[in-house]
């Protein structure tokens, strides 16, 4: 796995997504949109912001497949985000290695689940588009997609963004 995808991995985890993962959390648990010591945001399953990223993510995936089956060379570090169910929650995942085939992205799983689950590191997965939670490249070192991200960013105080933006090699905006 590339530097980038771990580093990835620590900043997406749970609920919705990141690139890291989120972990969607119940009403007694008290969301966190930074990334913990795990590298996992925690966000309510009703977050309504999260479900606009994951919609915004589904309704441009067209897009991002065509620029995955002929990508340019200042365009790098295609990812996928996708739901797995672990034990009792849902949590969002990266994967990369990415291909569109039969209307169904395959790619490897890049970042491991904080929560015991069937699906591990470097497994190779096969996903149908309409349940992708996001998806993200990187074009002139700039952030292209990635909704889910974009969401847990605007969530931050500034001081909390700056440390966030510490965990990519790419630009927001």
């Amino acid at each position: 796995m590339s530097r980038f995808f771990k580093r990835l991995a620590l900043i997406t985890c749970c609920v919705a997504g990141a690139i890291a993962g989120y972990h969607e959390v119940n009403a007694s648990t008290q969301p966190s949109f930074m990334p913990n010591e795990q590298g996992i945001s925690q966000v309510a399953t009703q977050d309504l912001g999260m479900a606009r990223a994951i919609n915004q993510a589904r309704a441009t995936a067209p897009q991002f497949i065509a620029r995955l089956q002929a990508p340019q060379a200042n365009q790098t570090d295609f990812a996928l985000k996708i739901p797995v169910e672990t034990e009792g929650a849902t949590e969002h995942i990266w994967l990369n290695s990415l291909r569109f085939e039969n209307d169904q992205f395959i790619g490897r799983v890049a970042n491991q689940t904080a929560n015991p689950s069937d699906t591990k590191l470097g497994d190779e997965v096969t996903f149908p588009t309409e349940k992708i939670s996001d998806w993200m490249y990187v074009e002139d070192g700039l952030l292209v997609g990635g909704s889910t991200l974009r969401y847990l960013r605007s969530q931050l105080t500034d001081a909390e963004r700056q440390d966030y933006d510490s965990y990519f090699h790419f630009r927001f905006e």
